[in-house]
């Protein structure tokens, strides 16, 4: 016990000589997906913060409504440099392969170090003292012609899967488009899934499958209220694809990697629903 309060003391003392502030993450349109990633953290006693304040670091936007900060001045110092820091030379030939381990790129997460100058302007926020539980964006409008679904967050499949379980029509848009929202008009990437309404019988029941969604799965679902847009394919356009329910099947044997077949096992059966 002696042995490990020396370890921590230590590690306050190199904390304090360190020039970085910290380290702040991002997941952009992915909450769900930093989500996982801060209970990795949290499970270690590595303190995470909310972020007060916009940052912009190496050309990269910091917004506070997804992303969060490490402080490097706790216990745990050596623990938060070894999973933030990436490291590409050594001064020895032979190490483990865990002598380092960048965990944002294992989350597909953006970081950068916080320089102790930042703090002046005010970036720290609460602290997180429990897991996120990410709320996503749905609200029914009743003129609304089609919903649409974000790609971008890591739950989005799992919404996809169950809306085509459900019977109900979804697309694909091939191509970038614009359309007029309730918020304005909005610009949707290629991958975004349309939903429309059709003749609207089963509306009531689509609309719960949504919000159900939007609170288990994370997502963000916009209304729009016509097939035409301002700008890009419009919804009746070749280039927005229906869509079918798959049936994925995992091919497997001696050449394939044991790792790689649980990996992709657990992504399509245990997080994102297909059986």
């Amino acid at each position: 016990m002696s042995h490990q309060a020396s370890f921590r003391r230590r590690g306050l003392e190199q904390a304090a000589r360190d020039e970085r502030a910290g380290f702040v993450f991002s997941c952009p349109h992915d909450v769900p997906r930093c989500s996982r990633l801060i209970d990795v953290l949290l499970g270690h006693r590595i303190r995470v913060e909310e972020l007060a304040a916009g940052l912009e670091l190496e050309g990269r936007i910091y917004d506070p409504a997804w992303s969060w900060f490490v402080p490097i001045d706790q216990p745990r110092y050596l623990l938060v440099r070894s999973l933030f820091e990436t490291v590409t030379d050594f001064t020895e030939t032979t190490f483990y392969d865990v002598s380092t381990w960048t965990l944002p790129l294992a989350f597909g997460a953006r970081f950068d170090a916080v320089a102790r100058d930042d703090l002046a302007r005010g970036v720290r926020g609460a602290e997180l003292v429990a897991p996120l539980e990410p709320a996503g964006r749905f609200e029914a409008d009743p003129e609304a012609y089609a919903y649409f679904l974000d790609w971008r967050s890591y739950f989005a499949p799992r919404t996809l899967r169950r809306l085509l379980e459900a019977g109900f029509d979804a697309r694909v848009a091939e191509r970038p488009l614009v359309a007029s929202t309730s918020d304005g008009r909005r610009g949707f990437g290629p991958g975004t899934i349309v939903v429309p309404l059709g003749d609207g019988e089963r509306r009531a029941e689509l609309e719960d499958l949504l919000a159900g969604a939007a609170r288990q799965d994370g997502v963000e679902i916009w209304a729009t209220g016509s097939g035409l847009t301002p700008d890009g394919v419009d919804l009746g356009s070749p280039r927005v694809h229906p869509l079918t329910m798959p049936r994925p099947a995992l091919v497997v044997g001696r050449d394939v990697s044991t790792y790689e077949e649980g990996e992709t096992w657990h992504l399509l059966e245990e997080r994102f629903g297909f059986e």
